[in-house]
Parts: structure tokens; C-alpha cells; sequence
């Protein structure tokens, strides 16, 4: 009993003062942050223009803050989460402003002539037979990942769109009975599937948005069937028209994405580079078995957004 005594008082100094708790039923008066994160709108905070939809401001819990001095009121304290680094914006955005007057004047007309001068059955053809172009890169980069089953998928479906569809103008594979749908996979996403950053944005001509790790992936893709096969696929004569038709075939599926980019928001090149990097950040993620929704970034693209009384609505993107 005498070594007993002398422990509890030690134990007791040691916890802190005994807070008396409240009653049952008493109210918690939480502050304006605490009340604001559990409205049923998020709170709009005004954000530098084209950061990633993972680089929302947020208050965090700090373990490390003083102790309560008054047992009714709940501190959160913390600070908030910086966006990600831009640092080739300014070469960026000027590369940007420069493509899209090019768009505009050259790129936009002809990928308008391109959609209503063919037929839409044409220019499904082609695009599948630009797709199943792509499969041996997919094929590869499956096999890369370790989804043996996914590759094979992958290589049958395209022996079935080779010789039943005819060269790949139609799509077979992905119909009954044999339901197997095409997934993108190349080398930048290898690189990110074992846990290689970005790296820095980029927006290039006759590219788009990129990052570092995706333009060199891009690169390796494109160098695949050249280096494997040989000719063709090594020639100008082939090379050339493949990558005017599938820059044509781009535009056309794409020209409502990048008409909401430059048109409806006050930054595009913001607005642009928060979609693309959200994007490829979701596909790695699928990579693992992971589905984040894709979501328009109208709070960043529009700074303006952040004082309006009502939650913008978000809509899927679907690329």
C-alpha cells in the first residue's frame, strides 16, 4: 500500500488535470470552419488557377495543438494543403495561347471538314483500325504490369478485329460473343503503375497536355511496332497519314471537352491542365483497382465561382 499511493499520484500528474464532462444532451458549440465542413455545399475557397482536384484546401487536425482551455468548444486547426508546382507555366501558357489561335484558324476547320465531310461509318472505321493499331502497345505494357489475363484478352481481341474485322475496320471483338472491350495501356503507364511521378506539366504543339514521365512513355509507344515489325510501320509514307488521321480523330471526339475549356472558364490553360493531370492520375489509379470519378474542375477554372451562393454542379467527363 505504501508503493501504491505514491504510483497513482505519479500516474495522475502525469495524464493532466480531470476535465469534468458535460451533461448528456448538452450542445457542442463547434466554430465556423467545423460548421462550414459539414454543410451540406462545400465551402469554395479561392484557389491559384489550375492546380489538381487532389490539391483542394483543406483544414487538417494539427495533434500537435495546445490544449483545450475550455472543455465545451471543439479547435480544429491546421493549414492549408499548396497546390502542386507549375513551374513551365509561363512557357506553357504561351504555348498554349499560340495552339489554340492555331486551332482556331487551321486545326478547327479541318477537323470540322473531316467530321461532316465522311460519313460517320468512315470515320468509325478508322477509328477502330487506329485502335487496333494501339493493341500491341497494350498488349505489351499488360504484360509489363503482371495481368497476364488482361493481355490475353488483349491479344485476342486483337487476332479477332486483325482477320474478322478486317484489318481492324470494325470492331468485332467487343460484340457478342466474344465481349471484349479495348482499354488504353502504354508505357507511361507502366512507369506509373510502379510508382513513377509525372514529373513536371507540359503543354506542347501537336501534342496537348503531358507531363514528363507521359511524354516519354509516348515516345516508347510510338517507337514500338517501328522497332518490332520494321516496315511499315517504320516508313513516312505510313507513319505520316496515321498520325494525321488519329490527330483528326482526336479532335473531332474531343471538341466538346476543349470548347468547355477555352470557352467557358475564365484560366483554359488552368482549366485544362486540372482535367488532364486529374485524368491521368485516375487511370494509374485504375491500374490498382481503383475508380475515382472524373469530375469537371469548374472551381478551379472559374475563380469566380467561389463567391456564388450555390454548389456548382459537377458533371462526369467522359473522355
Amino acid at each position: 500500500m505504501s508503493l501504491t499511493a505514491p504510483l497513482l499520484a505519479a500516474l495522475l500528474a502525469a495524464a493532466g488535470p480531470v476535465v469534468p464532462a458535460d451533461p448528456p444532451g448538452t450542445p457542442v458549440a463547434a466554430p465556423a470552419e467545423v460548421q462550414a465542413a459539414a454543410a451540406p455545399c462545400p465551402v469554395a475557397v479561392p484557389a491559384p488557377p489550375g492546380p489538381a482536384l487532389e490539391d483542394v484546401p483543406q483544414n487538417i487536425a494539427d495533434p500537435a495543438a495546445p490544449p483545450l482551455s475550455d472543455p465545451a468548444e471543439i479547435v480544429v486547426s491546421g493549414q492549408l494543403k499548396p497546390p502542386k508546382e507549375d513551374p513551365l507555366r509561363a512557357v506553357n501558357a504561351q504555348s498554349f495561347a499560340v495552339v489554340s489561335k492555331v486551332d482556331d484558324a487551321i486545326i478547327g476547320p479541318l477537323a470540322s471538314a473531316y467530321q461532316h465531310g465522311l460519313p460517320e461509318p468512315a470515320r468509325d472505321g478508322i477509328h477502330n483500325a487506329l485502335s487496333n493499331l494501339s493493341e500491341p502497345v497494350v498488349f505489351v505494357n499488360d504484360l509489363l504490369q503482371l495481368k497476364p489475363v488482361r493481355a490475353g484478352k488483349t491479344l485476342l481481341r486483337f487476332v479477332i478485329n486483325t482477320t474478322i474485322g478486317l484489318g481492324g475496320l470494325f470492331d468485332v471483338a467487343k460484340k457478342k460473343p466474344f465481349k471484349l472491350a479495348h482499354h488504353n495501356n502504354g508505357f507511361a503507364d507502366t512507369l506509373g503503375f510502379y510508382g513513377v511521378g509525372p514529373g513536371p506539366y507540359l503543354y506542347l504543339p501537336l501534342i496537348g497536355p503531358t507531363t514528363v514521365r507521359d511524354l516519354f512513355g509516348r515516345t516508347l509507344d510510338l517507337a514500338l511496332l517501328p522497332a518490332a515489325v520494321g516496315a511499315p510501320f517504320s516508313s513516312p509514307q505510313f507513319s505520316l497519314p496515321n498520325s494525321a488521321f488519329k490527330s483528326m480523330d482526336d479532335r473531332v471526339r474531343f471538341d466538346g471537352r476543349q470548347r468547355s475549356f477555352r470557352d467557358d472558364t475564365s484560366d483554359p490553360y488552368g482549366a485544362e491542365r486540372a482535367w488532364y493531370l486529374q485524368l491521368r492520375a485516375n487511370e494509374i489509379a485504375g491500374l490498382h483497382g481503383h475508380h475515382p470519378e472524373l469530375t469537371t474542375p469548374i472551381p478551379f477554372a472559374i475563380p469566380a465561382l467561389a463567391m456564388a451562393p450555390a454548389c456548382p454542379a459537377e458533371q462526369p467527363i467522359k473522355p
